[in-house]
Protein backbone atom coordinates (compact mmCIF):
# COMPACT_ATOMS: atom_id res chain seq x y z
CA UNK A 1 0.00 0.00 0.00
CA UNK A 2 1.64 3.65 -0.79
CA UNK A 3 1.05 6.93 -0.56
CA UNK A 4 -0.59 6.93 -3.67
CA UNK A 5 -2.85 3.98 -2.56
CA UNK A 6 -4.29 6.00 0.78
CA UNK A 7 -4.66 9.14 -1.42
CA UNK A 8 -7.07 7.48 -3.94
CA UNK A 9 -8.87 5.70 -0.83
CA UNK A 10 -9.16 8.45 1.49
CA UNK A 11 -10.15 10.90 -2.06
CA UNK A 12 -13.57 9.00 -1.79
CA UNK A 13 -12.54 5.55 -4.29
CA UNK A 14 -13.24 2.14 -2.79
CA UNK A 15 -14.79 1.54 0.79
CA UNK A 16 -11.59 -0.45 2.17
CA UNK A 17 -8.06 -0.72 1.28
CA UNK A 18 -5.92 -3.74 2.20
CA UNK A 19 -2.38 -4.83 2.28
CA UNK A 20 -0.95 -8.27 1.39
CA UNK A 21 2.29 -9.21 2.60
CA UNK A 22 5.01 -10.21 4.77
CA UNK A 23 4.72 -7.04 7.35
CA UNK A 24 8.46 -7.76 8.21
CA UNK A 25 9.35 -6.00 4.58
CA UNK A 26 6.41 -3.56 4.94
CA UNK A 27 7.96 -0.13 3.43
CA UNK A 28 4.72 1.64 5.13
CA UNK A 29 4.85 2.05 8.47
CA UNK A 30 1.75 3.80 10.41
CA UNK A 31 1.88 5.63 13.61
CA UNK A 32 0.84 8.79 15.43
CA UNK A 33 2.88 9.70 18.59
CA UNK A 34 5.96 7.99 20.43
CA UNK A 35 5.36 4.66 21.98
CA UNK A 36 2.65 2.14 21.36
CA UNK A 37 -0.08 3.17 19.85
CA UNK A 38 -3.72 2.83 18.29
CA UNK A 39 -3.30 3.24 14.30
CA UNK A 40 -5.59 6.07 13.83
CA UNK A 41 -8.75 4.52 12.06
CA UNK A 42 -6.74 1.62 10.48
CA UNK A 43 -7.01 -2.12 11.94
CA UNK A 44 -3.82 -4.17 11.32
CA UNK A 45 -4.59 -8.00 11.12
CA UNK A 46 -1.95 -10.54 11.48
CA UNK A 47 -2.18 -14.03 10.70
CA UNK A 48 -0.26 -17.08 11.82
CA UNK A 49 2.59 -17.00 9.02
CA UNK A 50 3.01 -13.34 9.87
CA UNK A 51 1.11 -11.80 6.88
CA UNK A 52 -1.45 -9.86 7.54
CA UNK A 53 -3.68 -6.59 6.37
CA UNK A 54 -4.54 -3.07 7.06
CA UNK A 55 -8.23 -1.93 6.92
CA UNK A 56 -9.35 1.05 6.69
CA UNK A 57 -13.04 1.92 7.87
CA UNK A 58 -15.79 2.99 5.67
CA UNK A 59 -14.73 5.42 3.82
CA UNK A 60 -14.98 9.31 5.18
CA UNK A 61 -13.12 12.17 3.99
CA UNK A 62 -10.05 12.86 6.11
CA UNK A 63 -8.16 16.18 6.23
CA UNK A 64 -4.63 16.02 5.48
CA UNK A 65 -3.14 18.33 8.35
CA UNK A 66 0.59 17.53 6.96
CA UNK A 67 2.35 16.38 3.75
CA UNK A 68 5.93 16.59 4.00
CA UNK A 69 9.58 15.13 3.12
CA UNK A 70 11.91 14.53 6.43
CA UNK A 71 15.47 12.73 6.14
CA UNK A 72 15.04 9.70 3.50
CA UNK A 73 11.03 9.43 3.88
CA UNK A 74 7.57 11.30 3.27
CA UNK A 75 5.16 11.61 5.90
CA UNK A 76 1.04 12.68 5.65
CA UNK A 77 -0.42 13.36 9.10
CA UNK A 78 -4.30 12.91 9.00
CA UNK A 79 -7.15 14.64 10.81
CA UNK A 80 -7.78 11.56 12.93
CA UNK A 81 -3.90 11.33 14.62
CA UNK A 82 -3.10 8.45 11.65
CA UNK A 83 0.85 8.86 10.94
CA UNK A 84 1.60 7.30 7.35
CA UNK A 85 5.34 7.28 6.41
CA UNK A 86 7.25 5.88 3.42
CA UNK A 87 10.96 5.45 2.54
CA UNK A 88 11.88 7.32 -1.18
CA UNK A 89 12.63 9.86 -2.62
CA UNK A 90 11.05 12.15 -5.35
CA UNK A 91 12.22 11.53 -9.16
CA UNK A 92 11.56 13.66 -12.15
CA UNK A 93 8.44 15.10 -9.40
CA UNK A 94 7.21 11.75 -8.92
CA UNK A 95 7.60 9.76 -5.60
CA UNK A 96 9.74 6.78 -6.05
CA UNK A 97 9.46 4.31 -2.55
CA UNK A 98 12.49 2.33 -1.42
CA UNK A 99 13.37 -0.14 0.76
CA UNK A 100 15.33 1.29 3.54
CA UNK A 101 14.93 -0.69 6.67
CA UNK A 102 14.68 2.41 8.78
CA UNK A 103 13.80 6.17 8.91
CA UNK A 104 16.29 8.97 9.54
CA UNK A 105 15.03 12.57 9.93
CA UNK A 106 16.69 16.09 8.76
CA UNK A 107 14.23 17.70 11.91
CA UNK A 108 11.57 16.62 14.56
CA UNK A 109 8.29 15.63 13.15
CA UNK A 110 7.12 16.72 16.86
CA UNK A 111 8.14 18.10 19.81
CA UNK A 112 6.92 19.04 23.42
CA UNK A 113 7.25 22.72 23.87
CA UNK A 114 6.73 23.58 28.12
CA UNK A 115 5.88 27.33 28.09
CA UNK A 116 5.63 27.88 31.79
CA UNK A 117 6.18 26.26 35.43
CA UNK A 118 3.68 28.18 36.43
CA UNK A 119 0.67 26.19 37.75
CA UNK A 120 -1.67 26.30 40.87
CA UNK A 121 -2.72 22.83 40.46
CA UNK A 122 -0.78 21.44 43.32
CA UNK A 123 -0.41 18.04 41.81
CA UNK A 124 1.78 15.92 44.26
CA UNK A 125 3.84 14.12 41.81
CA UNK A 126 4.22 16.25 39.31
CA UNK A 127 7.48 15.57 37.37
CA UNK A 128 8.22 19.31 36.49
CA UNK A 129 7.46 20.93 39.67
CA UNK A 130 4.94 23.20 38.41
CA UNK A 131 3.83 26.14 41.34
CA UNK A 132 2.81 29.35 41.82
CA UNK A 133 5.95 30.49 41.95
CA UNK A 134 7.06 29.01 38.32
CA UNK A 135 8.40 31.10 36.55
CA UNK A 136 7.13 31.42 32.51
CA UNK A 137 8.79 31.26 29.63
CA UNK A 138 9.85 34.29 26.84
CA UNK A 139 8.31 33.25 23.66
CA UNK A 140 9.59 36.04 21.81
CA UNK A 141 13.01 33.63 22.54
CA UNK A 142 10.54 30.92 20.04
CA UNK A 143 10.41 33.46 17.56
CA UNK A 144 13.51 32.67 15.24
CA UNK A 145 12.99 28.73 15.54
CA UNK A 146 9.51 28.84 15.08
CA UNK A 147 10.23 30.53 11.07
CA UNK A 148 12.27 27.41 10.84
CA UNK A 149 9.70 25.28 11.69
CA UNK A 150 8.17 22.98 8.51
CA UNK A 151 4.50 23.25 8.01
CA UNK A 152 3.02 20.15 8.95
CA UNK A 153 5.32 19.69 12.16
CA UNK A 154 3.29 18.86 15.50
CA UNK A 155 3.98 20.77 19.02
CA UNK A 156 2.87 19.63 21.90
CA UNK A 157 2.57 22.92 24.30
CA UNK A 158 2.08 22.42 27.52
CA UNK A 159 3.38 23.50 31.02
CA UNK A 160 2.28 24.20 34.15
CA UNK A 161 -0.41 26.01 32.91
CA UNK A 162 -0.14 26.99 29.52
CA UNK A 163 -2.61 29.63 29.55
CA UNK A 164 -1.06 31.50 32.13
CA UNK A 165 2.15 32.59 30.10
CA UNK A 166 2.10 35.78 28.56
CA UNK A 167 1.70 35.73 24.98
CA UNK A 168 0.07 32.29 24.41
CA UNK A 169 -2.59 33.25 22.36
CA UNK A 170 -0.45 35.14 19.55
CA UNK A 171 1.91 32.21 19.85
CA UNK A 172 -0.67 29.23 19.05
CA UNK A 173 -2.12 32.27 16.05
CA UNK A 174 1.53 32.30 14.48
CA UNK A 175 1.75 28.61 14.23
CA UNK A 176 -1.70 28.23 12.70
CA UNK A 177 -0.42 30.63 10.10
CA UNK A 178 2.91 29.00 9.46
CA UNK A 179 0.76 25.46 9.09
CA UNK A 180 2.42 24.11 12.55
CA UNK A 181 0.23 21.84 14.34
CA UNK A 182 -0.33 23.07 17.66
CA UNK A 183 -1.61 20.46 20.56
CA UNK A 184 -2.03 21.32 24.05
CA UNK A 185 -2.09 19.72 27.38
CA UNK A 186 -4.43 21.28 30.43
CA UNK A 187 -5.32 19.71 33.49
CA UNK A 188 -8.80 19.23 34.55
CA UNK A 189 -8.77 21.23 37.48
CA UNK A 190 -8.49 24.19 35.16
CA UNK A 191 -11.57 23.04 32.85
CA UNK A 192 -13.87 25.27 34.32
CA UNK A 193 -11.42 28.13 34.27
CA UNK A 194 -10.75 27.45 30.56
CA UNK A 195 -13.71 25.50 28.81
CA UNK A 196 -15.05 28.67 27.15
CA UNK A 197 -11.14 29.34 25.87
CA UNK A 198 -10.95 26.14 24.80
CA UNK A 199 -13.58 25.52 23.06
CA UNK A 200 -13.12 28.60 20.74
CA UNK A 201 -9.16 27.40 20.15
CA UNK A 202 -11.02 24.36 18.95
CA UNK A 203 -13.50 26.11 16.48
CA UNK A 204 -10.92 28.52 15.08
CA UNK A 205 -8.36 25.67 14.44
CA UNK A 206 -5.74 27.38 16.46
CA UNK A 207 -5.60 23.84 18.55
CA UNK A 208 -5.96 20.08 17.08
CA UNK A 209 -5.54 17.96 19.78
CA UNK A 210 -6.18 18.29 23.23
CA UNK A 211 -4.64 16.23 26.44
CA UNK A 212 -6.69 16.44 29.65
CA UNK A 213 -4.80 15.42 32.62
CA UNK A 214 -7.31 12.91 34.61
CA UNK A 215 -7.25 14.68 37.84
CA UNK A 216 -10.24 13.87 40.23
CA UNK A 217 -13.06 11.11 38.14
CA UNK A 218 -15.42 12.23 40.31
CA UNK A 219 -16.11 15.54 38.74
CA UNK A 220 -18.66 13.71 35.79
CA UNK A 221 -19.73 17.78 35.03
CA UNK A 222 -16.85 17.77 33.18
CA UNK A 223 -17.18 15.27 30.42
CA UNK A 224 -19.81 17.62 29.07
CA UNK A 225 -17.01 20.64 28.97
CA UNK A 226 -14.72 17.89 27.07
CA UNK A 227 -18.15 16.38 24.61
CA UNK A 228 -17.95 19.84 23.53
CA UNK A 229 -14.71 19.95 22.55
CA UNK A 230 -14.71 17.74 19.50
CA UNK A 231 -13.04 14.12 18.93
CA UNK A 232 -9.81 14.95 19.19
CA UNK A 233 -9.94 15.16 23.18
CA UNK A 234 -7.17 12.64 24.70
CA UNK A 235 -7.48 11.84 28.45
CA UNK A 236 -3.87 11.86 30.17
CA UNK A 237 -3.82 9.00 33.09
CA UNK A 238 -0.36 8.05 34.71
CA UNK A 239 0.71 4.99 35.95
CA UNK A 240 0.51 4.39 39.35
CA UNK A 241 -1.53 6.85 39.99
CA UNK A 242 -4.84 5.91 38.11
CA UNK A 243 -7.19 3.78 39.62
CA UNK A 244 -9.95 1.04 39.34
CA UNK A 245 -12.81 4.55 40.57
CA UNK A 246 -11.23 6.25 37.35
CA UNK A 247 -12.29 3.59 34.72
CA UNK A 248 -15.96 4.91 34.70
CA UNK A 249 -14.15 8.41 33.51
CA UNK A 250 -12.55 7.23 30.37
CA UNK A 251 -15.18 4.36 29.23
CA UNK A 252 -15.68 5.24 25.39
CA UNK A 253 -13.14 7.81 25.58
CA UNK A 254 -9.34 8.17 23.80
CA UNK A 255 -6.84 7.20 26.47
CA UNK A 256 -3.33 8.25 27.03
CA UNK A 257 -1.29 6.04 29.50
CA UNK A 258 2.32 8.11 30.47
CA UNK A 259 4.49 6.39 33.19
CA UNK A 260 4.96 7.12 36.35
CA UNK A 261 8.21 9.67 35.87
CA UNK A 262 10.27 9.74 39.00
CA UNK A 263 11.86 13.24 38.44
CA UNK A 264 11.60 16.45 41.15
CA UNK A 265 8.08 15.96 42.79
CA UNK A 266 7.31 12.60 41.35
CA UNK A 267 10.38 11.14 43.16
CA UNK A 268 9.49 13.52 46.85
CA UNK A 269 6.28 11.37 46.57
CA UNK A 270 7.76 7.97 46.32
CA UNK A 271 9.69 9.08 49.79
CA UNK A 272 6.33 8.15 51.19
CA UNK A 273 6.12 4.65 52.23
CA UNK A 274 2.20 4.45 52.27
CA UNK A 275 2.42 6.48 49.05
CA UNK A 276 5.28 4.27 47.28
CA UNK A 277 3.08 1.27 48.18
CA UNK A 278 -0.42 2.49 46.69
CA UNK A 279 1.90 3.84 43.30
CA UNK A 280 3.24 0.07 43.27
CA UNK A 281 0.11 -1.40 43.62
CA UNK A 282 -2.31 0.49 41.54
CA UNK A 283 0.57 -0.10 38.97
CA UNK A 284 0.36 -3.75 39.18
CA UNK A 285 -3.17 -3.89 39.34
CA UNK A 286 -3.07 -1.35 35.77
CA UNK A 287 -0.27 -3.98 34.22
CA UNK A 288 -2.58 -7.12 35.34
CA UNK A 289 -5.92 -6.12 35.16
CA UNK A 290 -6.93 -2.56 34.26
CA UNK A 291 -5.45 -2.69 30.75
CA UNK A 292 -7.35 -5.11 29.90
CA UNK A 293 -10.26 -3.62 30.99
CA UNK A 294 -9.72 -0.02 28.79
CA UNK A 295 -8.40 -2.15 25.67
CA UNK A 296 -12.07 -3.60 25.01
CA UNK A 297 -13.68 -0.27 26.31
CA UNK A 298 -12.06 2.52 25.18
CA UNK A 299 -12.44 4.43 21.99
CA UNK A 300 -8.70 4.13 21.37
CA UNK A 301 -5.24 3.46 24.21
CA UNK A 302 -1.56 4.81 23.29
CA UNK A 303 1.17 4.09 25.96
CA UNK A 304 4.43 6.63 26.21
CA UNK A 305 7.66 4.52 25.97
CA UNK A 306 7.68 4.66 30.24
CA UNK A 307 4.55 3.02 30.34
CA UNK A 308 5.34 0.43 28.30
CA UNK A 309 8.32 -0.39 30.42
CA UNK A 310 5.73 -0.16 33.47
CA UNK A 311 3.13 -2.22 31.93
CA UNK A 312 4.43 -4.33 29.52
CA UNK A 313 1.50 -4.14 27.02
CA UNK A 314 2.89 -6.56 24.51
CA UNK A 315 3.28 -9.28 26.82
CA UNK A 316 0.06 -8.92 28.89
CA UNK A 317 -2.27 -8.19 26.30
CA UNK A 318 -0.70 -10.80 24.31
CA UNK A 319 0.02 -8.78 21.10
CA UNK A 320 1.81 -10.56 18.39
CA UNK A 321 5.61 -9.78 17.28
CA UNK A 322 4.89 -8.81 14.22
CA UNK A 323 1.88 -6.63 14.59
CA UNK A 324 3.51 -5.03 17.52
CA UNK A 325 5.76 -4.25 15.27
CA UNK A 326 3.89 -1.97 13.62
CA UNK A 327 2.45 -0.44 16.32
CA UNK A 328 5.62 0.70 18.20
CA UNK A 329 7.15 3.48 17.27
CA UNK A 330 10.38 3.07 18.86
CA UNK A 331 11.75 4.84 21.77
CA UNK A 332 13.82 7.91 20.50
CA UNK A 333 16.62 7.02 22.41
CA UNK A 334 19.16 5.82 19.48
CA UNK A 335 20.22 9.02 17.60
CA UNK A 336 22.22 8.15 14.71
CA UNK A 337 23.09 5.27 12.37
CA UNK A 338 25.99 3.76 11.17
CA UNK A 339 26.33 6.27 8.66
CA UNK A 340 25.27 9.37 10.58
CA UNK A 341 21.94 10.29 9.59
CA UNK A 342 20.30 11.32 12.67
CA UNK A 343 17.56 8.56 13.55
CA UNK A 344 15.48 10.87 16.08
CA UNK A 345 12.70 12.22 15.90
CA UNK A 346 11.32 14.40 18.86
CA UNK A 347 12.74 16.44 21.16
CA UNK A 348 11.85 18.50 24.58
CA UNK A 349 12.19 22.36 24.69
CA UNK A 350 12.27 23.70 28.41
CA UNK A 351 11.51 27.35 27.49
CA UNK A 352 11.13 28.53 31.45
CA UNK A 353 14.76 26.86 31.79
CA UNK A 354 16.05 27.80 28.02
CA UNK A 355 17.04 24.06 27.50
CA UNK A 356 16.41 21.20 24.98
CA UNK A 357 16.96 17.67 26.11
CA UNK A 358 15.94 14.38 24.19
CA UNK A 359 12.85 14.31 26.62
CA UNK A 360 11.04 15.44 29.29
CA UNK A 361 12.69 13.02 31.58
CA UNK A 362 15.84 13.21 30.60
CA UNK A 363 19.09 13.19 32.95
CA UNK A 364 19.76 16.67 34.30
CA UNK A 365 23.51 16.43 33.20
CA UNK A 366 22.06 15.68 29.25
CA UNK A 367 19.91 18.99 29.20
CA UNK A 368 21.78 21.53 27.08
CA UNK A 369 21.45 25.51 27.05
CA UNK A 370 20.14 27.35 23.89
CA UNK A 371 19.48 31.36 23.11
CA UNK A 372 16.50 30.78 20.40
CA UNK A 373 18.98 31.90 17.40
CA UNK A 374 19.25 28.33 16.44
CA UNK A 375 17.31 26.39 13.75
CA UNK A 376 14.83 23.50 14.83
CA UNK A 377 17.26 21.33 13.13
CA UNK A 378 20.03 22.84 15.16
CA UNK A 379 18.08 22.41 18.30
CA UNK A 380 17.33 18.69 17.53
CA UNK A 381 21.16 18.11 16.58
CA UNK A 382 21.89 19.97 20.05
CA UNK A 383 19.34 17.37 22.03
CA UNK A 384 21.51 14.01 21.33
CA UNK A 385 24.86 16.18 22.39
CA UNK A 386 26.11 14.14 25.83
CA UNK A 387 22.54 11.84 25.36
CA UNK A 388 24.55 9.11 23.13
CA UNK A 389 27.62 8.39 26.08
CA UNK A 390 24.96 8.34 28.88
CA UNK A 391 22.28 6.06 27.24
CA UNK A 392 24.99 3.71 26.04
CA UNK A 393 26.67 3.60 29.59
Amino acid sequence: MTFDDLREYLGGAGDRYGYRGSFDSCKLMIMTTNGLVPVGSAQIHIDEGGTGSIVLPPRRQMAILGDYVNGNHRTILYDDGTRFRETGSYVDGKWVADDADHFTFDFPESFDLKVTDWCDGGCQFCHENSTIAGKHGDLSKMAHIVETIRSGTEIAVGGGDLFTCPGIDNFLALLKRRGIIANITVNQRHLGRYGDKLLHLVQENLVHGIGISLADSSKVEDLDIIDRLGPNVVIHVITGIFEDKDIPFVRGRKVLILGYKMLRRGDLYLADPMKYAEVVHNMELLRVNWQHILAKECKAVAYDNLAIEQLGPKEELCIPDTKYAHLYQGNDTECFDADGNMTCSTMFIDLPNMQVARMSTAPMETRQPFTGNESIEELLKLTTKGWTDVHRS
